[in-house]
């Protein structure tokens, strides 16, 4: 397609990063099994040329847009099974990455993958987990369970959703009493879910304080956090408040977003500070239905510091075309790159 306006964005990752840091990509693919439907060409995508939906043309671009940002830690959302299997895994896998997938527990065969530079980190501890068993089988979790419990269609609807969290413990090389457990996931879709999104998010967070709990008894060293995804949730609702100031009020209006579903008596609390490495741009997704910020690498600010963010790419080159995807950008969503440094 000529030049991308990802290729502008691989200026400020020319180096692979110095010893005591290490670069975060976050990224949605937008999964072929989503993309390759006459509802997507039609209703979502309308303005994408057929070929450039196509997934043996997006793949080669994303390939080629994710090595551009030299990363260390790349957590992919919307991955297709066989993207993983056949494309992903062997291509990154020739450039120094070990990888992880997760996949949600659907008939669609897609999920969430983690890929980490092996001459930057050792793999020491995996955990994954769909969110629905989690609240049914880990006692850590029986407090959000009772409350869900509590009203008949929620408990249903949520116990019935494929969302899945991936968790890596890993050891810096250059850092080894140091540890960094990264989690990954990709929250629900639904416009009227809010309280679903919240619920899940708060799920996803609690396993994180417990797990990073039993990996600080277990080697004696606290973990930092980095946590990234697409939360499916923008920076004014609770998903990102729950993350960076720690607590939603049970008075919250995204526990109402559905009245039948609404989430009653229920006070999310959590204690991992952590910020946003990017910040909150206008949008990381943008199509002719929706913008927004939905993509996010979360930090922990007390043991890592943000040393720089990726730009994200200019607004005439997004809107070139309507929206994403197009000839030249690969996903509806924007990639999140941003480099963080160990305290």
């Amino acid at each position: 397609p000529g030049f991308c306006p990802f290729e502008a964005r691989h200026y400020f990752t020319t180096f692979f990063t110095l010893p005591g840091r290490f670069r975060c990509i976050s990224y949605n693919l937008l999964a072929d099994v989503y993309a390759d439907t006459s509802y997507s060409r039609s209703v979502l995508f309308p303005y994408c040329a057929s070929y450039a939906l196509d997934l043996c043309y997006r793949k080669q671009l994303l390939v080629k847009e994710i090595l551009g940002y030299k990363g260390d830690l790349i957590c992919l959302q919307e991955v297709d099974r066989k993207v993983f299997r056949e494309d992903l895994e062997p291509i990154l896998g020739a450039n120094g990455f070990l990888a992880r997938y997760t996949e949600k527990c659907s008939p669609m065969a897609e999920g969430v993958a983690c890929f980490f530079r092996s001459s930057k980190f050792r793999e020491l501890e995996v955990y994954s987990s769909v969110l629905a068993t989690a609240l049914v089988e880990e006692q850590t979790l029986s407090d959000i369970t009772t409350s869900i419990s509590q009203n008949q269609c929620l408990r249903d609807r949520i116990l019935n959703l494929p969302t899945a969290l991936q968790v890596l413990l890993l050891e810096p090389l250059e850092r080894p009493k140091r540890l960094l457990l990264v989690a990954n996931t990709h929250l629900y879709y639904h416009p009227d879910s809010d309280h679903i999104r919240l619920l899940q998010a708060y799920t996803c967070i609690r396993l994180v304080e417990w797990l990073r709990g039993e990996y600080t008894e277990r080697y004696g060293v606290e973990p930092a956090v980095v946590f990234a995804g697409d939360f499916n949730s923008c920076p004014a609702f609770g998903v990102y408040q729950l993350m960076t100031c720690g607590r939603v009020s049970q008075h919250c209006r995204d526990w109402c977003s559905n009245e039948e579903e609404a989430v009653v008596g229920l006070e999310a609390v959590q204690h991992i500070p952590l910020a946003s490495a990017c910040g909150t741009p206008a949008y990381t997704n943008y199509t002719k239905g929706f913008q927004g910020c939905l993509d996010y690498i979360f930090y922990d600010y007390m043991q890592l510091v943000r040393e720089s963010v990726v730009p994200a790419p200019l607004h005439q080159q997004v809107t070139q075309e309507e929206g994403l995807p197009s000839e030249h950008f690969p996903s509806d969503h924007v990639a999140q790159v941003a480099t963080l440094r160990w305290l």
